[in-house]
């Protein structure tokens, strides 16, 4: 019977049959499956290894659950203020905590009383 057509590979050099080739993305040419097998397994074993050196940052001793919930509270609570900028004396730079518009609010006379995107009151945190 007819065996296929032999193909030599781009990568390897070994001749396979043409069947067994497959069109790799990263090598972006028809490769053999054990190309495919061999760069498969280099990207495993860097990603294992790149895994195995992060590590959490170590934390103080007596660190617990309480610690824990009031770092992610005020990570919560820093993320919902707004971000405030002064630009001189009576102008300041904010962005709304609802859309992220970034606009000037001028204190001397209070405009805009709200984020000209979006509608939400400007409020800041010391208010």
């Amino acid at each position: 019977m007819f065996g296929g057509v032999k193909a030599k590979c781009k990568i390897c050099g070994r001749m396979e049959d043409s069947t067994t080739f497959v069109l790799d993305q990263v090598y972006k040419v028809m490769v053999c499956r054990d190309c495919v097998k061999e760069r498969k397994e280099k990207e495993n074993a860097a990603k294992e290894k790149e895994e195995a050196l992060k590590t959490e940052p170590q934390k103080p001793a007596g660190w617990d659950s309480d610690d824990e919930y009031i770092a992610k509270k005020y990570i919560m609570k820093k993320a919902d203020e707004p971000e405030i900028q002064r630009i001189n004396s009576t102008r300041i730079k904010y962005t709304c905590k609802k859309c992220k518009y970034t606009f000037v609010y001028d204190e001397e006379r209070e405009t805009p009383k709200i984020c000209p995107y979006c509608g939400k009151a400007v409020s800041f945190g010391f208010y």
